[in-house]
C-alpha cells in the first residue's frame, strides 16, 4: 500500500489515482474545509461522508470513521482490492493518531485519539433512491433505468465472481447504489460486507442489511447465504421498474399480472417516443427485467437465479 511521501503540506498531494494511498490528516481537513457541516453529504453506521474538494478541483467523497481504532476492518480490508466500474474507487486512507488534552476522573490528561477516514472517487448524481418515485415512468427513461439495473447485476456479479475471494454485500439497497455523471451505477458502502470464501450459508445473531431488502432465511433464522444480495438486487429492480406504488401491491397481484401491469405501463410510455422495432426491444428488456426482479425475491433461496445467469439474460435483450 503506498503511502504519500509528498514534501507539501495541506491538501498538496499530487496524484491519488492508482493504487489506495495513505493520506495526511491536514489534506483530509483541508479539502473538507475543516470538517465544514455545508460539506456534508451522507450519514451512515459508520461515519459521515463529506464532500472534498482538491486545489485543483477534483472532488472527493470522504468518509470519516467513527470508533475506529485503526484500520483492521472489513470495510477497508474488502474496499482496498475492488477495482471495477460498476464499485466505488478507493482513493486512499487516513489513519493518523493526534495528542489532545482530555479529562479523565476530573483531571486533564494527555490522550491519543485516532483520525481515521476513506476517500473515494466522488459520485455526483447522488444515490438511486433519489429516483424511485411513485410512478416510474414520470422519472428516468427505459435506456437509462436499463443501464441502472444492468450496471447494478455486473457489479454485484464482480463482487462474486471477480475476486480471488468472493464478497457478501449484505446491504445492498437503493441509498448504496450511486450513480456518476454519466448515470453509471456504482455499489458502495461496504461497512456490512463479509468474505464468502468457500462458505455458502452462514448463520448469525448479529444484526445486517435493511429492512425490506432482507431475504426470507434471514429474517426467519439469521442464515447469511449466497443467495442473500440476489434478494436485495430483485427488490431494487421491482421498485425502479413498478415506482413505490405499484411495488405496494406486488403481493397482491399474481405474478403473471404484475409482469403485466408493469410491462403495460412501460409500452404505454415509449410508445409515443420510439420507433416499432426499437420499441419492441425495449419492451423485451421490461419484461425480462420484471420477470429476473420477480425470481430474485423467491422465497425458496434456491429457485433464486445466479448472478452469472441474470448478467447473460440481459446481455441476450440486446440483439
Amino acid at each position: 500500500m503506498a503511502e504519500d511521501k509528498s514534501s507539501g503540506t495541506g491538501n498538496k498531494v499530487d496524484n491519488i489515482h492508482g493504487q489506495p494511498r495513505k493520506l495526511p490528516y491536514q489534506f483530509i481537513k483541508d479539502i473538507t474545509n475543516d470538517f465544514d457541516e455545508a460539506q456534508i453529504v451522507g450519514r451512515g453506521a459508520y461515519g459521515t461522508v463529506y464532500k472534498g474538494t482538491r486545489e485543483n478541483g477534483e472532488e472527493i467523497a470522504v468518509k470519516v470513521l467513527q470508533n475506529m481504532t485503526g484500520f483492521d476492518n472489513k470495510e477497508f480490508e474488502n474496499l482496498r482490492r475492488l477495482k471495477h466500474q460498476n464499485v466505488v474507487e478507493l482513493l486512499g486512507f487516513c489513519n493518523e493518531s493526534e495528542k489532545v488534552v482530555a479529562e479523565y476522573n476530573g483531571k486533564q490528561v494527555i490522550a491519543e485519539k485516532m483520525h481515521t477516514a476513506l476517500c473515494f472517487e466522488y459520485v455526483c448524481n447522488g444515490s438511486l433512491a433519489e429516483y424511485i418515485s411513485d410512478d416510474p415512468c414520470l422519472g428516468l427513461n427505459w435506456q437509462i433505468l436499463y443501464k441502472i439495473i444492468k450496471g447494478t447485476c455486473q457489479g454485484l456479479e464482480y463482487l462474486r465472481h471477480g475476486l480471488e475471494v468472493p464478497i457478501w454485500h449484505l446491504d445492498l439497497k437503493p441509498a448504496n447504489i450511486l450513480l456518476d455523471k454519466d448515470m453509471i451505477p456504482k455499489l458502495a458502502d461496504f461497512g456490512l460486507s463479509r468474505l464468502l470464501g468457500d462458505e455458502n450459508t452462514r448463520k448469525t445473531i448479529s444484526p445486517v442489511g435493511t429492512w425490506g431488502y432482507l431475504p426470507p432465511e434471514y429474517v426467519q433464522q439469521g442464515l447469511m447465504t449466497k443467495e442473500f444480495d440476489i434478494f436485495g438486487l430483485g427488490v431494487i429492480i421491482a421498485k425502479l421498474m413498478a415506482g413505490r406504488e405499484g411495488y405496494s401491491k406486488i403481493d397482491d397481484m399474481k405474478e403473471k399480472m404484475f409482469i403485466k401491469h408493469v410491462h403495460g405501463n412501460w409500452r404505454k410510455k415509449m410508445r409515443a417516443t420510439l420507433p416499432p422495432r426499437q420499441l419492441e426491444v425495449y419492451c423485451e428488456q421490461v419484461k425480462t427485467c420484471i420477470q429476473i426482479a420477480l425470481e430474485c425475491m423467491k422465497r425458496e433461496r434456491q429457485e433464486r437465479p445466479a448472478i452469472q445467469s441474470i448478467v447473460s439474460r440481459l446481455e441476450q435483450t440486446e440483439y
